[in-house]
This record gives structure tokens, sequence and C-alpha cells, in this order.
């Protein structure tokens, strides 16, 4: 067994394992928000609103709209970071002189694997707990909807081992064919 080899799946390992945890704590986080949210509403408030009072379009309240504004915007914007983030990494390797060994590239790649699935579940997370807060303030069920999907959406980002090798394997190629000019 070569040792770079072994080196390269160890830190493939350790990072998805921590890309884990802190996609798992942001999860936790936002689904133990969700269940405080919904017992005080339910419990405490009885299930009325805290404003009941916000101005309204169309029967939906006004941070109702802002809600679905934020979320449509932060999932789209979600989706934009990871590409940028795997483009600038990929061109950033691309433009200089090639890494010692292959082992190094690998870093460099996982590192902005991993920055850009935080990024991307921190862009699920937030709007989670703004539905969430927002549903305690309105008591529009709508948003306890959303505040799921969102949650749901954080959770696809949860990484594997073998997804994550797929995606390092399709950036080492990338990066390989932009070291090459073809």
């Amino acid at each position: 067994m070569d040792t770079p080899s072994v080196d390269a799946d160890e830190h493939l390992r350790t990072t998805v394992t921590v890309q884990k945890f802190l996609i798992g704590g942001l999860a936790l986080g936002a689904a133990v928000m969700g269940v405080v949210v919904t017992v005080m509403h339910f419990v405490v408030l009885d299930g009325k609103a805290m404003a009941p009072d916000l101005p309204r379009f169309g029967g939906v309240s006004i941070l109702t709209l802002i809600v679905g504004v934020v979320v449509c915007s932060t999932t789209v914007a979600s989706f934009i970071m990871a590409d940028t983030v795997r483009r600038q990494t990929l061109a950033r390797l691309g433009t200089a002189p090639p890494a010692a060994t292959s082992l190094e590239d690998r870093r460099t790649l996982l590192a902005g694997w991993q920055g850009s699935g935080i990024v991307q579940a921190g862009l699920c997370e937030g709007p989670t707990i703004l539905a969430l807060v927002s549903f305690l303030i309105t008591g529009d069920a709508v948003l306890l909807g959303v505040a799921g999907a969102m949650l749901a959406l954080l959770l696809s980002r949860f990484p594997s081992e073998d997804s994550t090798r797929r995606w390092l394997d399709a950036a080492e190629e990338e990066l390989g064919r932009t070291r090459t000019g073809a």
C-alpha cells in the first residue's frame, strides 16, 4: 500500500467526518429551535400569534412574504456559492505551479469543498431559524412548512465519503484539464 494514497484517504475521511459534525450541529440546532418555537406557540401562547395585527397582502402577512423572499434568495445563493467556491479553488490551483504531490492538491480541493459546504449549510440554517421565529410572531403555519423544507435542504448537504470522493475525482480531472490547457 502506498503511503500517499493512505494519507489521502485518511485526510478525506477526516474532512468528511468534520463536515458531518458541522452540518449535523447546524441541523440539530435548527431542529431544536423548531421544537422550542412550536411548543412556545402552542403551549405558552395558546396557539395565538405574538403580533396578529401585522400588515397583510392578499391575506398573507408581510413577515411571511419577507421570509419567502429570504428563503428563495438564500437557496439560490447557496447553489451559486457552491459553484463559485469550486471554480475559485480550481482557478487558484490551476494558475499555481503544480503541487509537489497530488496529496497537496487534494487537500486544497477538499478545503474548498468543505468551505463551500459550510457556506451552503449556513445559507440554509439562517432562513430556517428566520421562518421559525416568524411563525412564532405571525402564527402563519405555512412558515413551519418553510422551516421544515429548509431543514430538509440543510440535511441534503450531509456528506458521505462516496459523494465527496466523486466530487474530488471530478475536481481533480477538471484541474488536470485546466493545467494542460485542454
